[in-house]
């Protein structure tokens, strides 16, 4: 399920990579990563968590243990295979992780960001497994597309609940199957590489490789075309149930702009940030898009002439109370019993009976006609209507079940919200009070440090006052017996001892020493000391 112009222009790329035996790669692959909205003073903000791959630092996170509510964006990029390639991850890849974050008690729902010309039918199982358990979890599943949606992707977004492109001018479509191979012969020569092809098989199995073998040996496709066309069948169903509104010109290989096909094979343009917040609000429980057919106009009366009990086939949306998307072709039916009034005109139902008491516009919709054919004998309705009426009753007991149950679930995530939100404001107001007596007892005790701190400095102050005193007191002092030592020359008389040392009373007083007369020789100094006793 793949684009045909991708195929062509990727056959000269494939025919290098066979004859040289070297490794399609690419370094960079887009993983899948989460969106979480933050909000700020400013504005709110998309903010993206990147995990880290092939060494290369991104943002980072790990599912399971998420802060945030998020939604999971999964990238398909390049052709599509189960296990991957050059471009982008496999199918399995992709499903496998789409289940681990669907796990994680914060995941809100996923999107699928697509650029791909599509790739193996096979894909299309995985994804499917995965949206399903998605949905189980009661997660949408939204589409966006960035560039080209084409066959397989086109395939993945008809199994998504919403899909939304980026640009008018972006593809979409391309619904069909196809298959391309090389094959050579059994010994034949790669001209080329000079090897030589062989295939043997066990006599006992034939069947092994018989479409291909039928192919490679005179051309008979007929096996492999079987094939296909019951895969055809199969994606043209789902991709109808899907968008009711698609016709025959839409389902049969042509691709189309995103503009042309919106509200037929896409639901609108949206900005990825846009389509994020689509999946947000769905989860919280926000209406789902509501698919409907497209109604034809009414058919023209059958020409006279026209073979009697000719019916007439019309396809209506789905009656009210039905599944969103549902359609319905079902064919006109005739009346059951003849009357003078309608013996001689077609039996077609979409045509007035001019004797038509009521059109009884409800039960003709979920009979799945137009109107319906009442008498004076009464209303005729034939097999066809009354299975239709059984299937619209049915679907309406579906739909107000479902309703009821998306009722109550919404009333559980009130509930729950509000005993979240008492939780929250008790946890908040517990923590404040905590938070403020912590404060208090900060404050307090920060306070009698700080008195006790101020009396040690008192009590410093005090004492280092003292010392102060006590040190001016001793240099007063000092000052004093300097003072009492010191004296001018011959200013002061020595009293003398008050005896000589034996307790003799010495007589005798003696002065100070006579200071010395620079004036005078040293001769006269020394007498005039001697004369003085000394």
């Amino acid at each position: 399920m793949i684009s045909p112009d991708f195929v062509h222009a990727s056959r000269t790329v494939i025919e290098h990579n066979l004859n040289n035996h070297t490794a399609l790669s690419n370094e960079e692959k887009k993983h899948p990563y989460a969106m979480v909205l933050k909000e700020s003073a400013e504005a709110p903000k998309w903010v993206q968590f990147q995990v880290t791959e092939g060494g290369g630092k991104r943002y980072s996170y790990e599912l399971g243990h998420m802060e945030e509510p998020f939604i999971n964006v999964l990238t398909v990029d390049g052709p599509i295979s189960r296990n991957g390639g050059a471009c982008s991850y496999g199918s399995v890849e992709l499903r496998d992780w789409l289940i681990k974050a669907a796990n994680d008690p914060q995941c809100r729902g996923h999107v699928f960001y697509i650029d791909t010309p599509g790739g193996s039918a096979w894909a299309k199982n995985d994804f499917q497994q995965a949206i399903d358990y998605a949905h189980s979890l009661k997660q949408p599943v939204l589409a966006f597309i960035d560039g080209q949606c084409a066959s397989a992707g086109m395939y993945l977004a008809a199994l998504c609940d919403e899909v939304y492109y980026m640009h008018p001018k972006n593809q979409i479509g391309c619904i069909g199957v196809m298959a391309a191979f090389y094959t050579e012969k059994p010994d034949t020569t790669n001209k080329y590489t000079n090897e030589t092809y062989r295939e043997y098989y066990d006599p006992e199995s034939y069947e092994k490789n018989k479409w291909y073998r039928d192919i490679e040996k005179d051309g008979d496709a007929t096996e492999l075309i079987e094939e296909l066309k019951q895969l055809g069948v199969e994606f043209r169903a789902d991709v109808q149930a899907a968008f009711p509104a698609a016709q025959d010109e839409h389902i049969h290989g042509k691709i189309f702009d995103a503009e042309k096909v919106a509200g037929i094979l896409c639901d609108g343009q949206a900005t990825f940030g846009d389509t994020i917040a689509r999946a947000f609000d769905l989860y919280n429980g926000a209406a789902p898009i509501q698919r409907k057919a497209v109604t034809p106009a009414a058919p023209t009366p059958a020409p006279a002439g026209s073979p009697s009990g000719e019916t007439t086939a019309i396809t209506e949306s789905a009656p009210a109370g039905s599944p969103s998307g549902e359609s319905a072709t079902v064919p006109a039916a005739s009346p059951a019993v003849s009357s003078p009034e309608n013996s001689e005109k077609p039996n077609n139902i979409i045509h007035q009976n001019p004797n038509n008491m009521k059109k009884y516009e409800t039960i003709a919709t979920a009979c799945g006609v137009e109107e319906m054919v009442v008498t004076e004998e009464g209303a005729h309705l034939v097999p066809e209507m009354l299975d239709q009426l059984e299937t619209s009753l049915a679907n309406a007991a579906t739909a107000q079940q479902n309703a009821e149950k998306r009722a109550d679930d919404l009333q559980t995530q009130l509930d729950n919200a509000a005993t979240a939100q008492k939780e929250a404001v008790d946890a908040k107001e517990k923590e404040l009070n905590e938070a403020h007596e912590t404060t208090v007892n900060e404050l307090t005790a920060a306070k009698e440090k700080a008195e006790a701190d101020l009396q040690e400095a008192n009590k410093a102050t005090e004492d280092a006052q003292k010392e102060l005193e006590t040190a001016k007191q001793t240099i007063k002092d000092q000052q004093a017996q300097i003072e009492a030592l010191t004296h001018s020359a011959g200013g002061q008389k020595d009293p003398g001892p008050a005896n000589n040392g034996q307790g003799a009373q010495d007589e005798t007083p003696r002065c100070a020493m006579p200071e010395y007369d620079h004036t005078k020789t040293p001769l006269e100094n020394a007498r005039i000391r001697k004369a003085a006793g000394f």
